[in-house]
């Protein structure tokens, strides 16, 4: 099932989007270097402390929401292109607001959206909500498409590849982001997918996202033996992404960016600050790639 929103870059007369638009490569990456990253936002609900809902209340925006602060921490990490799990469309939790485009408002940047939930409208909201992945990119984002993944039973959560083709200065390439699945068992089909959908991929190809298991798993193999992990050739620190929290260290890596053959690096890491320990649940983490020499 292909299912898939596709939304033109968005000007913002903000600080984020004149940001965006200075972004210059800082010296010594080079002219042909590019900073991608992958960052489970959460819907924008932060850590802070909230007070338990009473039962029976009516559907309300959590109190941690900001999503101006994920904007934020994708600002200051200069990003070209990043990858968003946990994206909301109409959620009362998340304000009821169309969070991919908003992102890309704030930004000044392109965006596609794939949902792989779609359910009914909430409250008086009127849009059915919407739960999935996006890309953001400072470059033009096309062929955007969203394929649901298989999962053993009905009764999981459906998760999904959302791709595009993106149009840099140094050549187009194929960027593919996923959330897989918390069950063990869905997520060997589902690696198995990701697999073919890159073995096919005519074009450099980036894959990133929240893969909810660690490097020695299994079921990553297939994936592993044709893509290359960003972490394991140019990581910094232990690279553990979850769980974000204000006072206690993150346990698990969870979160990578895969490359094809022939895309380099010089250095990836998690942001860790104390914005980032704040903003999600996830740390982000960022590489800074090269194509090859620009076309």
């Amino acid at each position: 099932m292909l299912a898939v929103l596709a939304i033109a870059t968005l000007a913002w007369s903000g600080m984020l989007s004149a940001q965006a638009a200075r972004r210059v490569t800082d010296p010594g990456e080079g002219r042909n270097a590019l900073r991608v990253m992958t960052y489970n936002i959460h819907h924008g609900a932060g850590n802070e402390e909230c007070a338990p809902r009473e039962a029976g209340s009516a559907p309300a925006a959590d109190c941690g929401l900001n999503l101006e602060r994920i904007a934020k921490v994708i600002s200051a990490a200069k990003a070209d292109i990043v990858g968003l799990q946990e994206v909301d469309r109409f959620w009362a939790r998340s304000g009821g607001v169309d969070q991919p485009r908003v992102l890309a408002q704030m930004l000044a940047m392109s965006v596609c959206f794939g949902p792989n939930l779609q359910l009914p409208a909430e409250g008086n909201i009127g849009s059915p909500r919407e739960y999935g992945t996006a890309i953001l990119s400072r470059f033009p984002l096309r062929d955007c498409r969203n394929t649901h993944l298989p999962r053993v039973s009905e009764a999981n959560e459906q998760r999904g590849l959302l791709s595009g083709e993106v149009e840099t200065p140094n050549g187009n390439v194929r960027v593919m982001v996923t959330h897989l699945s918390v069950v063990a068992a869905d997520r060997v089909p589902q690696t198995e997918e990701l697999a073919k959908a890159v073995a096919t991929s005519q074009l450099p190809t980036i894959l990133m996202g929240d893969l909810n298991t660690r490097p020695e798993a299994e079921s990553l193999r297939p994936l592993l033996a044709k893509m290359r992990d960003l972490w394991t050739l140019a990581g910094k620190g232990d690279g553990l992404t979850s769980a974000a929290h204000p006072q206690r260290p993150p346990r698990s890596r969870i979160d990578y960016i895969l490359v094809s053959p022939g895309i380099r690096t010089n250095g990836t890491r998690v942001l860790i600050n104390d914005t980032t320990r704040m903003a999600s649940d996830h740390y982000p983490l960022v590489s800074r790639i090269r194509l090859g020499r620009a076309r």
